[in-house]
């Protein structure tokens, strides 16, 4: 699927109509994965008093048994992602199948950014992104900037974890 000069934005005034994730994108099955999905030139804007928003969640809710569980090969181009608590959180499943050429970057004459993440209020860590059990993610040509913790929690711009031996591509971003 492709989606390009969509808008995701929190309209809600309280607690009880915030939304938890901007964009989620999931696999259905454990041989199911949400695949080759792009969303380009748009902007993902929550609620800052929402201490658990994520702007972007890919997240696989089944273990992928097989490659084509996995979610591989969705790309955040020019996406600009503010007032939540983690702005993308890519996270596979386990390390027999990771999630494959996941990708954050900007084209020529657009940009990419991460701003405004976290509170200062909410407890537990902020993140600009946090992505586990990936295989060739690219991050590149992306801003951070504004992540505020509290406290003693943890600020982190840019968190990798729990991946096979493989290669990631984090480059020219400011």
């Amino acid at each position: 699927y492709k989606f390009d000069r969509i808008d995701f934005e929190q309209t809600g005034t309280s607690a009880a109509d915030w939304v938890e994730y901007g964009i989620w994108i999931t696999n259905s099955s454990a041989t199911n994965g949400a695949q080759f999905n792009s969303f380009k030139n748009g902007f993902v804007t929550l609620s800052i008093n929402n201490g658990s928003a994520i702007g972007i969640y890919v997240q696989s809710v089944n273990t992928p048994t097989a490659a084509s569980g996995t979610n591989s090969d969705n790309e955040f181009i020019n996406m600009s992602v503010s007032n939540c608590k983690i702005g993308y959180n890519i996270t596979g499943a386990t390390t027999s199948f990771t999630d494959n050429n996941n990708e954050i970057n900007s084209e020529v004459g657009g940009s990419s950014g991460i701003y405004d993440i976290g509170d200062g209020v909410a407890t537990g860590s902020t993140y600009g992104v946090f992505a586990s059990y990936q295989s060739n993610l690219t991050i590149k040509n992306t801003g951070i900037a504004n992540i505020t913790g509290t406290g003693t929690t943890l600020v982190y711009g840019i968190t990798l974890q729990s991946s096979a031996s493989n290669s990631c591509d984090i480059s020219d971003n400011t």
